[in-house]
């Protein structure tokens, strides 16, 4: 069934008709709180869980892919709970959002770029560090991979207890836990690339989160960005 909208083939007001593309994203509770409150959201530790529709394979214009959040006048449509909704999303993110975990180094050699123009971290740094990137295929709203069922308890198992640094609402760092890593040098450096290197419209948090035997949590809670920010 089509909508108004001649290029899009899928019908907006039909939930079961919908439900197989939404998958989550992640958003700042007080930075992005504008888009927050005009959708049915989500908590996850400091941050905010959004339902979005993904859309590709001809769905909307053939070999292009779009993605948009579900705002309260689409819901409303549906006569499905909130809660409903976001496990609906996150059961299926997995599967439409599949997973991608690189070292930091694979994924600036993909993207062309050097270690050095991408962070304050020196590229020595990032060999000994063995930093990871956790996003997923698409690289469009990958931050969202923490929220993966089973995801994060897969990759402690490999490497152990490990921070995760917000670099965006794209990805995310992941950093294994060691003695030359602390909470306050790690948030110092989330702080300085949120302001000196990344698009503000990507930004996600300040924070620094810790991943042990007993999940995520908030190592150093930061502070969110006060200026600069527009909605993403």
């Amino acid at each position: 069934m089509y909508t108004k909208n001649n290029d899009l083939k899928i019908d907006l007001k039909d939930y079961d008709a919908v439900r197989p593309y939404l998958a989550l994203r992640l958003a700042n509770s007080i930075i992005h709180r504008e888009i927050v409150s005009s959708c049915p959201s989500g908590d996850f530790l400091d941050l905010s869980t959004l339902a979005c529709l993904h859309l590709d394979n001809g769905l909307w214009k053939e070999d292009e892919y779009h993605t948009f959040i579900i705002n309260w006048d689409m819901f409303n449509n549906w006569g499905v709970s909130r809660e409903q909704l976001l496990l609906d999303a996150g059961t299926n993110a997995p599967f439409i959002l599949p997973p991608s975990l690189q070292t930091l180094e694979d994924t600036l050699a993909c993207a062309g770029i050097s270690p050095d123009g991408y962070s304050p971290l020196e590229p020595a740094d990032c060999v000994s560090s063995g930093l990871y990137v956790l996003t997923n295929r698409r690289g469009i709203y990958g931050a969202s991979a923490i929220l993966y069922p089973g995801l994060l308890e897969e990759i402690y198992q490999h490497l152990g207890a490990f921070y995760v640094l917000p670099c965006s609402i794209h990805e995310v760092i992941i950093a294994p836990d060691n003695e030359a890593l602390t909470p306050s040098g790690l948030a110092e450096i989330v702080f300085h690339v949120n302001r000196d290197v990344l698009d503000m419209d990507d930004y996600l948090s300040d924070s620094v989160y810790y991943c042990g035997e007993n999940g995520l949590c908030v190592q150093h809670q930061g502070v969110s960005c006060d200026s600069g920010v527009s909605s993403a």
